[in-house]
């Protein structure tokens, strides 16, 4: 391919905006196709069967992420009424894809201090612990967050393959919300919580 489409993207970019953002039409074209035409349908399917809110509701807009080569990202979440308690991004490059997670835990404030230092250093996090946020104005007191991603290169996954890791990922996250939905952590359960999290650094 020559390098035409450069010229041609500086000179029909929004130059309003102080930077510019090119991207190769074609491959912005096949990657795109990629998430929506072919993972999309069937995760929006996985969304529908969980009977939770689920977001987009229509056919979702990719975004270009900063990898070290050109991606295109597809974003989608579930909710338990208006509450977001898990996000979910796939992103898709010529040569990889990597499947991103997001899981928002909400403790009350009785939780005892020390289940939430224990969730928040133990061992099994080791190398990307959860976050705490603290909300003095939400009945969800601790608010945590656990950050997980997998990927691979296209030669050693199938399409099966990745639709099956969004299915996982998506499967225990919801189990993950349903054990903690009441906003508490106690000494006992404490365990059984640790496991199931550590799924969803697993789960690829």
């Amino acid at each position: 391919m020559s390098d035409n489409w450069v010229k041609s993207e500086i000179l029909n970019a929004d130059k309003s905006r102080g930077f510019l953002l090119i991207e190769n039409p074609k491959s912005k074209t096949y990657l795109d196709d990629l998430l929506l035409s072919t993972y999309w349908p069937k995760i929006r399917l996985k969304l529908e069967e969980t009977n939770y809110n689920y977001s987009p509701q229509k056919k979702p807009e990719t975004e270009f992420i900063l990898f070290p080569t050109h991606t295109r990202s597809l974003t989608f979440m579930l909710f338990d009424g208006k509450k977001l308690f898990f996000r979910g991004k796939l992103n898709c490059s010529l040569d990889s894809w990597m499947l991103e997670s997001e899981f928002f835990l909400g403790l009350q404030k009785e939780n005892n201090h020390d289940v939430i230092f224990e969730i928040l250093g133990n061992s099994c996090f080791y190398g990307n612990p959860p976050e705490l946020r603290i909300d003095k104005r939400d009945d969800e007191y601790f608010q945590i967050t656990f950050i997980a991603g997998f990927g691979e290169s296209w030669g050693t996954s199938s399409e099966k393959d990745i639709l099956n890791n969004i299915d996982e990922l998506i499967e225990v996250n919801i189990e993950l919300y349903v054990y903690s939905a009441d906003g508490i952590i106690t000494e006992e359960i404490l365990g059984d919580f640790l496991t199931l999290a550590n799924r969803i650094y697993e789960s690829g």
